[in-house]
C-alpha cells in the first residue's frame, strides 16, 4: 500500500489544544507532539491502514491522550524522563487478527496516557 499525506496523521500542540476525532480516518502513520499544550486524539472509530501502524509522540511539558479500541495489540516504546506513560480503561482483548499500534516517542515533564474501550 502507497502511503499518502491524507493517510499521515500529524498534529502539533505549542501552548494549545487539538482534538482529533478518528470516524472516517485511515491511519498509515501518525506523529504527535504536545508542548506545554494537549492533544487528544480518538482512534475508536479509526481504522488502521496496515497490520502495523507506527505512532510517534513527542511531549514536553504537555498532555497526549490516545483512546483506542481494546481489541487492537497496542505496544508501546515510550522513554519518559520526569513524565508519565499511563494506561487505562478495559483490559485489552486483541483479536487474533488485530491490526497493532506501535507507539514511540518521548515524555518530558509531561503525560502520555492510553485508554482503552
Amino acid at each position: 500500500m502507497t502511503t499518502t499525506s491524507e493517510d499521515v496523521l500529524d498534529r502539533s500542540a505549542v501552548f494549545g489544544n487539538v482534538d482529533v476525532q478518528g470516524k472516517g480516518l485511515v491511519v498509515s502513520r501518525a506523529n504527535f507532539t504536545c508542548i506545554f499544550g494537549s492533544v487528544e486524539v480518538d482512534l475508536r472509530a479509526a481504522e488502521l491502514a496496515g497490520a502495523v501502524v507506527e505512532l510517534e509522540c513527542f511531549v514536553l511539558f504537555g498532555n497526549l491522550v490516545l483512546r483506542v479500541p481494546a481489541a487492537w495489540q497496542v505496544v508501546t516504546d515510550v522513554q519518559p524522563f520526569f513524565g508519565n506513560l499511563e494506561e487505562r480503561g478495559v483490559p485489552p482483548t486483541p483479536e487474533p487478527d488485530a491490526p497493532t499500534l506501535r507507539i514511540r516517542g518521548t515524555v518530558v515533564f509531561g503525560n502520555a496516557e492510553l485508554e482503552r474501550f
